[in-house]
């Protein structure tokens, strides 16, 4: 009885952690498509065919989606960096010098960087629509930039 209840719950744990997968996805291709603000949430639930309400289980607000879509990325960009350090620099049979190697790592990096751009831009733009500035020349950040939220959102 027990193997049961834990095969339940583990199948249980899959279906959401699917959904939840499902639902980043289809918002990243919605706010690419049509822009953040003008991607209302029903329409997300609609194309993952939740209801809103269901949706809002996963994720409570739009902002909420789009930090996830961030960790989900930020997470595989972890791993495959630490799968790569070990590969280029902690085997001993792989080809070329240790710089040589670090460098490789850096020139991945960099196009991975480069490949994520339009989801730099998502944020980007996101974030200048919230905070009414943006981060300004010199490292300094615009007053409403740095105020935060407008009206405290």
């Amino acid at each position: 009885m027990r193997i049961q209840q834990s095969l339940k719950t583990a199948l249980r744990e899959t279906k959401r952690e699917r959904t939840r997968l499902r639902i980043l996805e289809v918002a990243e291709a919605l706010f690419r498509e049509r822009g953040y603000a003008e991607t209302p949430i029903r329409e997300i639930a609609a194309r993952v065919e939740l209801s809103p309400q269901t949706l809002y289980s996963y994720y409570p607000s739009k902002d909420r989606i789009l930090t996830g879509i961030f960790a989900e990325r930020q997470q595989g960009m972890a791993v495959a960096a630490e799968k790569m350090r070990i590969r280029h620099l902690e085997s001993d049979d792989a080809p070329g010098t240790h710089v040589d190697r670090f460098l490789h790592m850096i020139r991945w990096g960099l196009r991975t960087l480069a490949d994520g751009r339009a989801f730099i831009q998502l944020v980007f733009l996101h974030s200048r629509a919230i905070y009414g500035g943006a981060p300004s020349a010199g490292g300094r950040t615009s007053r409403a930039w740095s105020r935060g939220p407008a009206g405290g959102r």
